[in-house]
């Protein structure tokens, strides 16, 4: 092989090397799954306005790439309802949320591409004056509206919802 052609391709190969052993100190060392779960722990106590069981957290880069995601090992939420079955509103063995880190880096935009539940529990339960289990998020509606700003999500965006081994428990006593 000609040298002018060699040394660009050996400073290229050294160059995708030495990112690829970045990428693998950070999730190695600093996206730990002892770091990450508490974080989303604490994150998930803002949202949900019920009981959560959240296992191990680990960042999910190579499995997913380009994109980067999260799998939980254990996600459940308890709903305490009157009437129900059964207080678990949700069980999965395992959690996994595919995001776009391109769409995030570049215009502040949250796209889940893949929200992956596997061997999921689901009880749905509505009683006879329409109150239901599952009025899962906290929403806060402002008094004006405002401009969004720099710290907020421009977007945020569900492209698809997977489920493996479901098992839909539904009652409903409105009718």
């Amino acid at each position: 092989m000609k040298r002018a052609i060699k040394i660009p391709l050996v400073a290229l190969a050294s160059l995708l090397l030495l990112v690829l052993l970045t990428l693998s100190i950070l999730v190695w060392f600093v996206f730990t799954p002892e770091k990450l779960t508490p974080i989303v722990r604490n994150q998930s106590e803002k949202y949900i306005p019920y009981q959560t069981e959240i296992g191990e957290v680990e960042l999910t880069v190579f499995s997913t790439f380009p994109q980067v995601g999260i799998r939980v090992s254990h996600f459940a939420v308890y709903s305490p309802f009157a009437g129900a079955q059964s207080d678990t509103l949700l069980r999965a063995d395992e959690l996994v949320a595919v995001m776009d880190a391109r769409a995030f880096r570049k215009n502040r935009e949250i796209i889940v591409n893949k929200f992956i539940l596997s061997d999921t529990y689901l009880n749905v339960y509505t009683d006879s004056l329409g109150q239901s289990n599952y009025g899962l998020f906290i929403t806060e509606t402002p008094a004006e509206p405002e401009e969004p700003s720099e710290a907020g999500f421009s977007l945020i965006e569900l492209q698809s919802i997977e489920l493996k081994n479901l098992n839909l428990n539904y009652t409903d006593l409105a009718a």
